[in-house]
């Protein structure tokens, strides 16, 4: 009797072990990296990394060659509170070419009232002294050559950081500031440090529309510039076009495009992603945009390294 008793509670028990097993089994994807805890420590993982340079003031002016190819030419005469400065300065740079750089960075190809720009690249500058940021405007000019994969002009653009008070990222047109195209690429004249843009509007002769994008699901906080607070970017990528326009506008339990701002009839990929106490979520959709286009990203639970591998597939799409 006792070793039927026995025999009973072991199985019981077996019983239990695999009922728990089966419940395990669909527990959300364990953390694989703790020290991420929202889209800000994303993007200074993984987005384009600053490029640093120590220049000093006599050897000025002086070319500098980054990364990607782009090329900066630092004037002499660089004041810090309207006093000449000697010495070394540290020029810091970070790089934006490819769809993959501006996701990833945390940054985006909207124009300050929601167009959308098909990016020939931007770079931000920053100069210091002494830790110190120089006077900006410089007293003269940057001579800066961008990469060009085609033979377009270009218009050039100044990143606004906070946009309408979002804290989100835009790019307003410097009127009549027309950039040729080069055989070395896109060469232009700018005095200003910041970001820096050489777009052109994505241009498609149809009507435009407003889109909006539920997230039913979404885990975290809508992200802004940089990542500076929240978990979760937005993006509308164009099939064939380097745009990366991200969508921020909170819009019920989702997020919109600026009013009349998407052309209809565009192929193109929806792509979310939310990084939250170390728990990474993945949301895609290929469209066709319509008017009074609607669209649902449900998002599922995944690694860093699928976003990643997300993002960069988008440089080929």
């Amino acid at each position: 009797m006792r070793k039927q008793l026995l025999i009973a509670a072991l199985a019981a028990t077996c019983v239990l072990c695999y009922t728990a097993c089966k419940k395990d089994s669909k527990t959300t994807v364990p953390a694989t990296n703790s020290t991420l805890n929202n889209a800000g420590d994303f993007v200074k993982k993984y987005g384009p990394k600053t490029q640093t340079f120590i220049l000093n003031t006599g050897s000025l002016p002086q070319a500098i060659t980054l990364t990607g190819g782009t090329k900066i030419t630092i004037p002499a005469g660089i004041t810090l509170n309207g006093q000449i400065v000697t010495g070394n300065i540290t020029v810091s740079v970070i790089e934006v070419l490819k769809r993959s750089d501006v996701i990833l960075g945390g940054t985006n190809t909207n124009t300050g009232s929601g167009d959308l720009l098909t990016s020939k690249g931007f770079v931000y500058i920053d100069i210091k002294s002494n830790g110190i940021s120089v006077d900006d405007p410089l007293p003269s000019p940057m001579t800066i050559v961008m990469p060009g994969t085609n033979g377009d002009n270009t218009f050039l653009w100044q990143g606004d950081t906070n946009v309408n008070g979002t804290q989100q990222m835009g790019w307003n047109i410097l009127q009549g500031r027309t950039v040729k195209a080069t055989q070395q690429g896109f060469e232009f004249d700018f005095g200003n440090l910041g970001w820096i843009n050489c777009d052109v509007f994505y241009a498609i002769d149809s009507p435009k529309t407003t889109m909006h994008v539920s997230l039913p699901d979404n885990p975290g906080e809508l992200a802004n510039y940089l990542g500076g607070s929240g978990n979760t970017f937005v993006f509308l990528c164009v099939q064939g076009s380097l745009v990366a326009a991200q969508l921020y506008t909170p819009d019920g339990n989702g997020v919109k495009s600026y009013d009349n701002t998407i052309p209809v009839g565009v192929n193109a990929q929806l792509l979310a992603f939310c990084i939250k106490d170390g728990h990474y979520y993945l949301a895609e959709k290929e469209i066709t945009t319509v008017n009074n286009d609607t669209e649902v990203l449900n998002f599922t639970e995944t690694t860093d390294d699928a976003i990643q591998q997300a993002i960069d597939a988008l440089n080929y799409y």
